[in-house]
Order: structure tokens, then C-alpha cells, then sequence
């Protein structure tokens, strides 16, 4: 399944799409605050970078995530976020849902837009969207199904340094 999305931490908001079937869906959702618990002492290198281990809870699910100070953006994959450094690998405790570092390239100079809001829908109507029309994935994304084959078991993002 392919999926997209443009935060915007400021407004605290998401617009994202993501592809059901030959639909392209359109919805938008609020980004909420995270309450993370930070382990100094927990330290991992991924790739080549230097990560701390952090642990919070969103939407019932408790995740861990590895953010790297050094790269002070305070972004993660999908809704995670609002850590003193780029989340480069997260997980929630049943390893539903993982987020794997692939690479990351500063060195791109890209201005990043945000997408037109034509057809999009909230969160409630794009959940019920999927229900009606795919109640397997209705049921990976609240967790009430595993996930095996789907678009959360290898996503790769990548962050492109904006034009300043």
C-alpha cells in the first residue's frame, strides 16, 4: 500500500494520502503532543548516527523510538514526533507497527509545499471510508488486527533539508 504525508508542527496538523486500492484518499488529522519518557542511558547507533532511546504513548499505543540529537529537527516518522533530534527508527511494544532507517540525505535542496486540501477528509470519515470498503486494513491500522503484509511492516522515510 502507498501512503504520503506533509506535517506541519506549528499548526500541529497532518494531511496525508494514501492509496486504497486505485482510490487515492485524501484526509487530514491533528498531530498530537507526545509525553516522552527519554533514556540517556539507553544509546544505539543507527546507520552512522547516534541514538537515544525514548518511549511514549500515542493513541493507546506505547511506542519506543530512537531520535538522533545531532540532526535537530524534531520530526519521526508518520505522527511521531517532538523529540530534541530526528526519530530514525520507532516500534509500538507489539511490533505492529515499526519504522526502519533506511537513509537520510541533508543534502538535497528541496522546498517542501503543502498539498492542495482539495477531497480531503477528516479522520473520522476517512476511517470510516476504510471500514466500509476494507475492514482488513481498518483493523491493522487500530491494531486489532496483526500486520503481515502491509504497508506498515517496512516504511521507509526520507527528510529533505528545506530551502531556510
Amino acid at each position: 500500500m502507498e501512503y504520503g504525508y506533509y506535517k506541519n508542527i506549528v499548526q500541529h496538523k497532518l494531511n496525508a494520502w494514501i492509496l486504497v486500492g486505485e482510490k487515492i484518499i485524501r484526509f487530514k488529522d491533528s498531530l498530537e503532543t507526545i509525553d516522552w519518557k527519554i533514556d540517556y542511558q539507553a544509546i544505539r547507533k543507527i546507520g552512522k548516527y547516534k541514538c537515544i532511546q525514548a518511549k511514549g504513548v500515542f493513541r493507546g499505543r506505547n511506542f519506543t523510538a530512537w531520535f538522533c540529537p545531532e540532526i535537530p529537527f524534531s520530526h519521526g516518522p508518520w505522527k511521531l514526533w517532538g523529540l530534541p533530534g530526528l526519530i530514525l527508527e520507532a516500534s509500538d511494544e507489539a511490533q505492529q507497527i515499526q519504522f526502519l532507517f533506511q537513509e537520510l540525505d541533508l543534502s538535497v535542496d528541496t522546498e517542501i509545499k503543502e498539498p492542495s486540501p482539495k477531497n480531503r477528509l477528516d479522520w473520522q470519515t476517512f476511517n470510516q471510508y476504510i471500514l466500509e470498503n476494507n475492514k482488513v486494513q481498518i483493523e491493522q491500522l487500530s491494531g486489532i488486527r496483526p500486520v503481515e503484509d502491509s504497508f506498515w511492516q517496512k516504511p521507509i522515510f526520507k527528510i529533505e533539508k528545506t530551502k531556510q
